[in-house]
């Protein structure tokens, strides 16, 4: 249980890294206005082929302790789990939330497949189509991250 977790002494924040051999899709979207009332949302400037690496999710790798130590209030809008004990929480900390974050959820006809692992800490997305341009990125958040919001 989290009782047997111990917290790290270094209170240093550890970002979620990225695999310096590949390019992440940035050169190819946009992030708008989605026009429908959701807010912001991130558009294919270009065609991104279908299994193209699109991006890893940003963020600070934290415990499960600290994201509630950060978030007391609420439940995090922006925090994605890695397993138990770890989270990447992209929430936006003072240098601005990326573009990773505001990728929306679409149950019903994502483009995106992600895969999570823990080690490294990462949450790593790839289209599972061929997207068009000007087309909206998404995935299906899931239904874990639908309990108990209203």
């Amino acid at each position: 249980g989290a009782s047997a977790f111990r917290a790290p002494t270094s209170r240093r924040r550890r970002r979620a890294p990225a695999l310096a051999s590949e390019v992440d899709a940035t050169a190819s979207v946009e992030v708008r206005d989605t026009r429908d009332g959701r807010g912001l949302g991130v558009f294919a400037k270009s065609a991104i082929k279908n299994g193209t690496f699109v991006v890893d999710y940003a963020g600070d790798v934290i415990a499960s302790e600290a994201l509630l130590e950060r978030h007391p209030d609420a439940e995090p809008e922006y925090a994605f789990r890695v397993d138990d004990l770890l989270y990447i929480d992209g929430e936006d900390q003072g240098a601005g939330l990326h573009w990773s974050g505001r990728i929306n959820h679409n149950a019903l006809a994502p483009n995106l497949d992600f895969e999570v692992t823990a080690a490294p800490p990462r949450v790593r997305f790839t289209a599972s189509r061929d997207i068009p341009k000007g087309e909206e990125l998404s995935f299906d958040y899931g239904a874990e991250y639908w309990d108990g919001r209203s």
